[in-house]
């Protein structure tokens, strides 16, 4: 059922808070031994937070269209009193009393948090301390991308929505290897205060879902102007559901999946075909390069104390890191200049 569903069940009162948050609870504790993609459930908190949901309901106050509604966090985002650990051996019981501002804008909708979910090791892939996150579609195979806890939660209806992150595909990786809907925002959209950090000129916060109304609600509450981060703005917005999608002009590409442009067509969208100027590898190789060297920037003393050498995946960051530590600032810089050829992909 969807965010927008269980909504109108609460709002109407033929379902609590508490008891919707108990449900989902259950069904996290029940699919987690096989899918891996829980950290750390957040159950004290939750259930003060439904009841306060439910209070503020019988009192004649609705927050709005996620009061009440269970969801969980990328174990990159912090949470006063609960374990922020970054997927890694060396943080895994780290413990950052501040609030993320994309909690504090979900807490002040009145949203439930049930869980922190698994993130790849330093936002990384999907191994982290704990294993490697299932695809609930196929438990052989992994989710792909660090936001493995939050894609693969989402698919498997363990909670209604989360709230993952992407610097170089870890939103739409996941959220395509598992089958959900996911929104990775236009940068500096949300903010990202209390979030651990790859490349500030990259990092991104977006919601995964079951649908791309919930996608649109979602967004419209945690988007903003965090005075805390300087890269993010108020963009507007507008009103989603009124959009005349026959006023809309898409592009695709040569690889483009056709039944999609069908559709679309089907709905009076027009479509038309579209080449690129560049190469997908050729700004994958840039973005890389990029990430790479700002990660160092972020986790320098952590390699060179030795840590790198409990990462859990040996030649995935270790390997970047000491190669990143060889750039020189003229090639950095020379890379961002081409970067900014790209921005507004990002």
């Amino acid at each position: 059922m969807s965010v927008l569903k269980l909504g109108e069940l609460i709002k109407k009162k033929q379902i609590t808070s508490e008891e919707l948050t108990g449900i989902f609870l259950k069904r996290l504790r029940r699919y987690n031994p096989v899918l891996e993609s829980v950290v750390s459930y957040t159950e004290d908190l939750a259930y003060q937070q439904a009841k306060e949901a439910d209070k503020l309901l019988s009192q004649g106050v609705h927050l709005g269209p996620l009061h009440g509604i269970p969801y969980g966090l990328k174990d990159i985002i912090s949470v006063p009193l609960y374990k922020t650990t970054w997927g890694s051996t060396t943080f895994k019981n780290q413990v950052l009393n501040i609030e993320a501002w994309v909690y504090k804008r979900l807490k002040s909708a009145g949203a439930v948090l049930v869980a922190k979910l698994v993130t790849g090791s330093l936002a990384y892939d999907d191994i982290w301390f704990g294993g490697g996150t299932r695809n609930p579609w196929n438990i052989e195979e992994f989710s792909t991308g660090s936001s493995a806890g939050p894609a693969a939660c989402t698919s498997a209806g363990m909670i209604p929505f989360a709230i993952g992150s992407e610097t170089a595909g870890s939103i739409t990786y996941p959220a395509s290897q598992c089958g959900v809907t996911a929104l990775r925002p236009t940068f500096g959209s949300v903010g990202r205060t209390g979030v651990m950090s790859l490349s500030e000129s990259l990092d991104k916060l977006g919601p995964f879902c079951r649908n791309a109304a919930d996608c649109a609600v979602i967004l419209d509450v945690i988007r903003g102007k965090d005075p805390d981060d300087l890269s993010s703005r108020d963009i507007p917005f507008g009103d989603p559901f009124s959009v005349d999608i026959t006023k809309l002009t898409v592009g695709y590409l040569d690889d483009a999946d056709m039944e999609v442009v069908h559709v679309l067509e089907s709905k009076g969208v027009k479509v038309v075909p579209f080449k690129l100027n560049y190469t997908v590898d050729s700004v994958q190789g840039i973005l890389n390069f990029t990430m790479d060297v700002d990660m160092l920037a972020h986790f320098d003393e952590w390699q060179q104390s030795g840590k790198d050498d409990d990462y859990e995946a040996q030649d995935q960051w270790p390997v970047e890191l000491r190669r990143a530590r060889v750039v020189s600032a003229v090639d950095y810089l020379q890379v961002c200049f081409l970067l900014s050829n790209y921005w507004l992909i990002l």
